[in-house]
């Protein structure tokens, strides 16, 4: 897989919009025409390393998306677990004879930013009482 940076005569994603709701978030954009799949990318912002340039996305995170699968979910759904916020960014995918090349676009209309919100701390407190005592102790 290959990345070409966008030129004029590209097709880019546009208009990249974010609804987060209970632990799902869902991603809609405007496709291109003549752009059957893209790849979305899914990066936990607390596991970048500082050796990971801006150039190269990390790999095994990149997801095959085509355009009848957003059509059948009304976008692109994602359970959100954890506490960290996760970045999003979806790539045009244009088909060459060596393989798929994506399209690195540099005004960051196809990235977005999800915050999975607070965390759910639950606690329970257990009093004990000793057989032959007034008292409770935690």
């Amino acid at each position: 897989m290959r990345f070409m940076d966008a030129d004029p005569s590209t097709p880019l994603i546009r208009k990249l919009t974010l609804a987060v709701d209970e632990g799902r978030c869902t991603l809609r954009w405007l496709w291109p025409e003549r752009v059957e799949a893209v790849y979305v990318e899914r990066l936990e912002l607390d596991m970048m390393s500082d050796d990971r340039t801006e150039e190269e996305p990390a790999q095994g995170k990149l997801k095959l998306y085509t355009r009848e699968e957003y059509k059948a979910s009304n976008g692109y759904t994602d359970r959100i677990t954890g506490f960290g916020a996760i970045k999003y960014t979806v790539y045009v995918c244009q088909m060459e004879e060596e393989g798929p090349v994506l399209i690195r676009q540099r005004d960051e209309d196809n990235m977005v930013i999800a915050s999975p919100g607070k965390a759910d701390i639950r606690f329970s407190i257990r009093y004990k009482s000793g057989f032959f005592k007034n008292e409770k102790v935690c």
